[in-house]
């Protein structure tokens, strides 16, 4: 365990699973039994603690599937204690790649790395999910691997909040500009901090708040997730990199066809411009 982590997080280990779970969450991972999560689909772990011993009163109590952005599969959702609810994501393998193994990772630390970069990130005050732990199976050749975060209620992705939009003069709204000058705000943060997302894209900012149909931008506060191909570095990324950056996510709204989003697009790099001056 990194040495900074050491007062947030401890380690759990049980024959070839091993876990760090966040201090505060401990009990109640520990009830739950997400020590096996790595080992279980979502639909699989929900049923578990739905239907086990310990009954309708018992840590179980109000687990269930929740569906996520197209094409990355439910998540479970568990009682997570006095932090409320968990998210249990078992990280899956996407591409050509998927063809061969779902589940299984033959080399690196997935899970491990993703806690680690989003823990230090949120001290260092970007906004992203909290991570509580990280839970991983040893297999013969290679490992299986689960994340748990903090469930955020009524958070969705921006692409859906975004979707509602209308092309045209409707991008004009005052709801739409304020969320793409939210998500611009967010990667500018992000990017000052010394982070870098590997893949940003809308479906990686969670929306709180009211989103699209917000009325000033400190009603739409997004949140970064899927960091687990995130890179910290000791230095802010230059802008010219972060903005370089910024393509990615256009191109992803090109191809979900969010016309109104890609419209206000400037809106965004504008907000990011001068969140990285500001900084």
């Amino acid at each position: 365990m990194p040495a900074d982590l050491a007062d947030r997080f401890v380690v759990r280990r049980e024959g070839r699973r091993s876990a760090l779970v966040r201090v505060d969450f401990a009990e109640a991972f520990e009830a739950a039994g997400l020590l096996e999560a790595a080992s279980l689909e979502p639909r699989e772990l929900v049923a578990r603690l739905a239907g086990g011993a310990a009954g309708p009163r018992g840590p179980g109590r109000g687990a269930r599937l929740l569906d996520t952005a197209p094409g990355r599969g439910p998540v479970a959702i568990v009682p997570a204690g006095q932090l409320g609810e968990a998210v249990v994501r078992p990280y899956r393998r996407g591409g050509l790649a998927r063809r061969f193994s779902r589940r299984r990772y033959l080399f690196g630390r997935r899970g491990e790395r993703e806690l680690v970069v989003t823990e230090r990130l949120r001290r260092r005050g970007v906004p992203v999910v909290e991570p509580l732990a990280c839970v991983r199976e040893a297999l013969g050749p290679g490992y299986r691997a689960a994340l748990v975060t903090r469930f955020v209620e009524g958070a969705r992705p921006a692409s859906e909040v975004l979707g509602r939009g209308a092309p045209g003069p409707a991008a004009r709204e005052p709801g739409v500009t304020v969320l793409m000058r939210a998500l611009g705000e967010t990667a500018a943060h992000l990017h000052a901090a010394g982070g870098w997302h590997a893949d940003l894209h809308a479906d990686n900012f969670l929306v709180r708040g009211s989103g699209a149909d917000a009325a000033a931008p400190g009603d739409a506060r997004p949140l970064l997730v899927d960091l687990d191909r995130g890179r910290l570095f000791p230095f802010p990324v230059p802008v010219a990199v972060g903005r370089w950056s910024l393509r990615r996510l256009a191109r992803h709204l090109r191809k979900r066809r969010l016309e109104a989003a890609l419209a206000a697009f400037g809106a965004l790099e504008d907000a990011y411009v001068e969140a990285r001056e500001a900084s």
